[in-house]
């Protein structure tokens, strides 16, 4: 899903160019709360401002993540779970 965002995609493949060979055990915790990190980093807007005067203005704005953003991301999570038997 963040790989369709032009401004990701290159760090994505970066990323994915560097996995390690072997597998690694999955952690759900920490999976969730990169995964959470994620969001509200994708969903912040930062924009610093100076005015006449020469004053500078920091502004950060937290959007909410659409519905549908949200239920594609828990879809995809919940997709690596491990299977439980």
């Amino acid at each position: 899903m963040l790989a369709e965002d032009p401004e990701t995609r290159q760090a994505i493949a970066t990323m994915a160019a560097n996995l390690p060979e072997t597998p690694s055990k999955f952690d759900a915790g920490a999976t969730l709360a990169l995964a959470t990190a994620v969001s509200i980093v994708l969903q912040t807007h930062v924009r610093f401002q100076r005015d006449a005067q020469g004053k500078w203005t920091l502004t950060i704005e937290k959007k909410p993540a659409s519905d549908s953003l949200l239920k594609d991301l828990a879809q995809k999570l919940l997709a690596y779970l491990p299977k439980s038997s």
